[in-house]
This record gives structure tokens, C-alpha cells and sequence, in this order.
């Protein structure tokens, strides 16, 4: 299969889709795609693509949930190193 985003070649191949939802971040695991070689676009066949919006438009049902992950968020907005401690404070935020 040709990449329609540059012509070039790509693989088949399993991949991991995320996708924030009012619930929060949903992974749909193991979905065939097509990645390319040259710009690394990805490509889901239409079967798999209607798969995809199926689980979205019906909110991901509970039925079809395989297993919960825990994710580490952070943040950077504590970190006491960050660029704007290197600007005087009357020009923070000027």
C-alpha cells in the first residue's frame, strides 16, 4: 500500500491508538495500521477505521473494556529551573 500523504511505501503493522474523551485518555490496543517508511503517517483500512468510531461514537462501552492502565502525569510548571526564572520579575509575563 502507497502512503497518501507522500506516495512512498508502507508496512503493515500493529499499533496502540489514544484518544482523550470526556471520560479522559482511552487506548485501543493492537489496531492494524499501515505506517509509512518516509513520514512515519499512519493509515487504518476502512474496516478498522469504522471500528475505531464505533467505540468513540458509543463512548466506549464498558462491555468492550479489555483492562485499565494507570498513566503518570506531570507537570513542569513547579520546575524551579524553567526559562522564566531567568527573566527579572517585572518582565515575567510582559
Amino acid at each position: 500500500m502507497a502512503c497518501i500523504e507522500c506516495g512512498k511505501k508502507t508496512d503493515p503493522t500493529e499499533l496502540n491508538v489514544t484518544m482523550w474523551t470526556d471520560k479522559g485518555l482511552v487506548v485501543i490496543e493492537n489496531v492494524p495500521a499501515h505506517v509509512c517508511h518516509d513520514c512515519e503517517e499512519q493509515f487504518y483500512d476502512d474496516k478498522i477505521g469504522a471500528k475505531i468510531l464505533d467505540l468513540a461514537n458509543k463512548g466506549f462501552p464498558r462491555d468492550k473494556l479489555v483492562r485499565e492502565i494507570t498513566v503518570p502525569v506531570y507537570s513542569i510548571d513547579d520546575d524551579e529551573s524553567g526559562p522564566d526564572n531567568d527573566i527579572p520579575e517585572e518582565r515575567q509575563g510582559a
